[in-house]
């Protein structure tokens, strides 16, 4: 059957003449699907047919994984979503999780407290024993210029003096109290301040549905292949089944 200058093949006549290199260069999708299970998901289709150009099974093979790329093009990355998010472990108790993250900073820097308190001193001026103050008073005669010793007072006690300043600037006091920075990191963001408070919560629960309505629905994701769901798509759409050609199907 020849349709524009392409013939009509059943893949059991490509499918199976696949090398080992083609399978894991050209069927592989992405780093964590592997061609061989690729490869046999496509060999459940081998009673379906699809047109190719060339005049020898090499050609038909080259064709068949030159399809398959351009699909790639443009489904390569739905794929490798699709499966990442089937194999993510989860609870299958729980429909809803909620995670919650606050950080609140605090920034006080050097506080300076002022207060005003009277200057207020006592200074004492005493006599110790062997060295009391003296106080002495000379006189002149009528016949010598010269001091002449009238009187001498020796004072054995102390004498005190109270001072209050009259200065505001004597009259002040002056207190400072720093901080010592703290750091905090979460994640790749790192948190600087005086004073750094971490909450973090999580809620997870059911609240929607029953725990055995999400088991059931954990069951029914998992009865079914994501990645056979892809490959089908890209047998519809290539590929189509005729019924009997003769022939024998394997």
């Amino acid at each position: 059957m020849m349709k524009n200058g392409m013939k009509l093949k059943q893949l059991s006549e490509i499918l199976p003449y696949l090398t080992n290199e083609q399978i894991a260069d050209n069927l592989s999708i992405g780093d964590s699907i592997h061609g061989q299970a690729v490869y046999s998901i496509l060999l459940e289709y081998l009673c379906r047919y699809m047109y190719v150009l060339g005049d020898d099974t090499e050609a038909y093979v080259n064709y068949l994984l030159l399809r398959f790329e351009n699909w790639l093009l443009y489904r390569e990355h739905d794929i490798e979503a699709a499966v990442a998010a089937s194999v993510t472990e989860f609870d299958p108790s729980v429909d809803y999780r909620l995670s919650e993250s606050e950080i609140k900073l605090k920034n006080d820097g050097d506080k300076t407290v002022t207060t005003k308190n009277k200057y207020d001193y006592e200074s004492t001026e005493g006599a110790t024993s062997g060295n009391a103050p003296t106080y002495s008073t000379y006189t002149t005669t009528y016949d010598s210029a010269a001091d002449r010793l009238a009187s001498k007072r020796v004072d054995a006690g102390s004498r005190t003096t109270h001072v209050i300043a009259s200065d505001d600037d004597k009259n002040k006091k002056t207190a400072t109290t720093t901080h010592a920075v703290t750091t905090l990191t979460d994640g790749d963001t790192t948190y600087t301040a005086d004073y750094i408070h971490s909450l973090k919560k999580l809620k997870e629960g059911n609240i929607h549905r029953s725990p055995a309505e999400i088991l059931k629905a954990s069951e029914d994701l998992y009865m079914r292949s994501v990645l056979r769901y892809f490959i089908a798509e890209f047998i519809d759409r290539y590929t189509f089944y005729v019924g009997y050609l003769g022939g024998d199907c394997i």
